[in-house]
């Protein structure tokens, strides 16, 4: 068996070699393939022998924390009327935002879009 790896334009192929099918092929993945397909594959610039050509390493993003910030004066904000913005006021933004993202979900999911 010889390692190689799909580094082609598509996201994933599907790809005949022969009598053989390989689906889902992504990009970037390394697969095992019999030395006797090996020849024909190579033939395509889609694919390449891991160890003789270095493989695309994946970028690793770095996430930026910013420190939180509270707010010292918001009057459009009370959800309780208390005339106060405090964290029940935002514990109740917060339970408003979920219910939405789930019922948005929910409607995505039998088929309804907004």
């Amino acid at each position: 068996m010889v390692k190689i790896v799909y580094n082609g334009h598509m996201k994933s192929c599907r790809i005949k070699i022969g009598s053989s099918i390989i689906n889902r092929w992504g990009k970037g993945e390394i697969k095992d393939i019999s030395e006797t397909l090996v020849d024909k594959l190579l033939k395509n610039n889609d694919f390449k022998r891991v160890g003789k050509v270095p493989t695309k390493k994946e970028k690793i993003s770095k996430k930026v924390i910013e420190e939180s910030k509270e707010i010292e004066e918001v009057t459009s904000f009370d959800l309780n009327d208390d005339n106060v913005f405090d964290k029940k006021d935002a514990q109740i933004a917060g339970q408003v935002l979920a219910e939405y993202k789930k019922h948005k979900n929910k409607d995505k999911k039998d088929g309804f879009e907004n």
